[in-house]
């Protein structure tokens, strides 16, 4: 490419900092002509061009191709570029952070809920739960007393996998157990996993 349509005044910021000033080029929507040049362009470099109403636009470099003089053109960079301060969602997300809380939390992303979901209890209370079955099995005498109090650790359990157990029912059930000292600090310690 000869010097003609060679209209703008570029500068080149480098990767590493260095800036080439008054650079000729021509500036298209996507692409930057420069020619006859004496410095290298690289990926990520930075194409600043100041428009006559003194905005300033910024290119970031994705793709330079160099042409090397070739019979009457001179050698030349055709590159490809990407205008800066134009938002493109799909450039600027680098990362997402998901948090979850909760059972049977979950996020679907452009799918449908063909899951099959996996509950799991924290496991200081699925083992005090368990400690309360022993404690019942071990302590409780009358067999159908014993019958109805492990029905009830079996609703605690279950309540607990909810996404959001009640604090009231969990207080409702562990007071329908039958009254023992192991049983009760066991109940206390299940009421308060569950914050007010």
């Amino acid at each position: 490419m000869d010097s003609f349509g060679m209209d703008d005044n570029v500068r080149l910021i480098k990767k590493n900092g260095a800036v080439i000033e008054n650079i000729k080029a021509s500036v298209q929507e996507d692409i930057i002509y420069i020619d006859n040049p004496n410095f290298a362009i690289e990926v990520n470099d930075i194409i600043e061009r100041v428009l006559p109403i003194g905005a300033t636009e910024q290119y970031k470099v994705v793709n330079p191709i160099y042409h090397a003089k070739s019979g009457s053109f001179n050698a030349s960079y055709e590159v490809k570029c990407q205008k800066l301060g134009i938002q493109n969602d799909k450039l600027d997300i680098s990362n997402i952070t998901y948090n979850f809380h909760g059972h049977n939390s979950r996020v679907n992303n452009n799918s449908l809920d063909l899951s099959t979901n996996m509950v799991s209890i924290n496991d200081e209370i699925a083992k005090q739960i368990e400690i309360l079955r022993d404690e019942i099995k071990k302590n409780i005498i009358d067999i159908n007393e014993k019958s109805d109090a492990l029905e009830i650790v079996t609703a605690l359990e279950n309540h607990f996998k909810q996404e959001k157990p009640s604090r009231a029912v969990v207080n409702s059930l562990v007071r329908s157990l039958p009254t023992l000292a192991s049983i009760s600090s066991i109940g206390s310690f299940l009421i308060s996993c569950i914050p007010q």
